[in-house]
Parts: C-alpha cells; sequence; structure tokens
C-alpha cells in the first residue's frame, strides 16, 4: 500500500510540475487531463474534479478546440466505465460547436466516434449515419487510412443489418 501510495504522489507530482512549467493556459488544462486520466480507476471525484478544472479553463480562454478535447477524452472515460449516455451526451455537445465547420479533421474524429459509441448501443442506422459522415469528411481531406477504417465500420453494420 505504502508503495501504491508514493507511486500516486510521484504521479501526482511529475503532473503538477508538468503543469506548472507549461506556462499557459493549455499547459495547464493538459494538466488537468492527465490528473483526470490518472485518478479514473483510483478515485471518481478527484478524476472529474480534474477534467471539469481542464474544462473551466478552457472555457475561460474561450477555446471551443480546447472544450471538445477536454469532452473527448472525459467521453472515452465514461465508454470505458460503461457510462455510454454521459459519452453519448459530450460527444453530442461536440458536433455542435461552430468551428467544426471549418475543420473537418476534428469534426471526422467526432463522427467517428459517435459512430462507435452508436454500435455500442446497438443502434447500427445511426451508427451508419456517423461513420459515412466520418468517411466522407476523411475522404475529403485525403485521409486515407482513417477513410478506410470508417468506411470498413459501415461495412461491418452493414452485414449487421443482413
Amino acid at each position: 500500500m505504502r508503495v501504491q501510495i508514493m507511486k500516486e504522489k510521484d504521479v501526482y507530482n511529475d503532473i503538477i510540475t508538468y503543469k506548472n512549467s507549461a506556462k499557459t493556459a493549455k499547459g495547464t488544462s493538459n494538466g488537468y487531463v492527465l490528473l483526470g486520466f490518472h485518478y479514473n480507476n483510483i478515485d471518481n471525484d478527484s478524476c472529474f474534479y480534474f477534467f471539469e478544472k481542464a474544462k473551466e479553463i478552457q472555457k475561460s480562454e474561450r477555446n471551443e478546440k480546447g472544450v471538445l478535447s477536454v469532452n473527448m477524452s472525459l467521453s472515452n472515460v465514461y465508454q470505458f466505465r460503461g457510462e455510454n449516455e454521459k459519452a453519448l451526451n459530450l460527444l453530442l455537445e461536440n458536433i455542435k460547436m461552430k468551428f467544426l465547420e471549418e475543420d473537418s479533421l476534428t469534426k471526422a474524429k467526432v463522427s467517428y466516434n459517435l459512430g462507435a459509441l452508436f454500435f455500442v448501443e446497438e443502434n447500427y442506422e445511426k451508427a451508419e449515419e456517423y461513420y459515412l459522415d466520418a468517411f466522407t469528411l476523411f475522404e475529403s481531406i485525403g485521409d486515407k487510412s482513417r477513410a478506410g477504417r470508417a468506411l470498413n465500420k459501415v461495412a461491418s453494420i452493414q452485414r449487421y443489418l443482413e
């Protein structure tokens, strides 16, 4: 137990050192996200506290892309825990962000994650819709690898629906 506590302190100190050395809002927010991931399996209250701190910083900086990034990270935590509705709400919040109109890569990633989440929830029609959106966006920016993965997911869904 003492070894575990020492490791916890070391990780916490490393992240705080990183956060303090960053000297930017983005660096501080990233430090909090790292702490959130660290505490994911240890202490739920701390985990969510650090993600909320990261999100507050991004909002105070009016950094929509930063808020999206924190939401994506937190949605991964929720998915890992099987709390898919909470993950879905964060991703749906993301897809409505204005800056995505000019950022096809990020919009494609959000769409892909929504497709994955709807697939897990066995809502195959919605999953297919978001995977197709991701495919179109990845293809439009020349990201053939990700476009191929998205199209592969669509083919898998079509097999499920047969």
